[in-house]
């Protein structure tokens, strides 16, 4: 199981592989661990949340604007 220290050091790892440079594939390998470490601690549910509720008002606001919801 991933842990909350795991996480803590993928995005120390994240931070200063991005920090000034050009996205590398090392870099987004770390990023996508990050991710899945981060996910499975306490922060994942509220964070998975949040972005859902964003993308189905995002969703939500393009449809009633090109009139799909009638």
């Amino acid at each position: 199981m991933v842990t909350a220290p795991l996480a803590l050091v993928l995005g120390i790892i994240s931070f200063f592989m991005t920090r000034g440079s050009a996205s590398t594939i090392a870099g987004t390998i770390v990023n996508v661990l990050f991710g899945i470490a981060l996910a499975s601690t306490i922060l994942g549910p509220p964070m998975i949340s949040g972005l859902e509720s964003g993308s189905n008002a995002v969703i939500q606001g393009v449809s009633d604007s090109i009139g799909a919801g009638r």
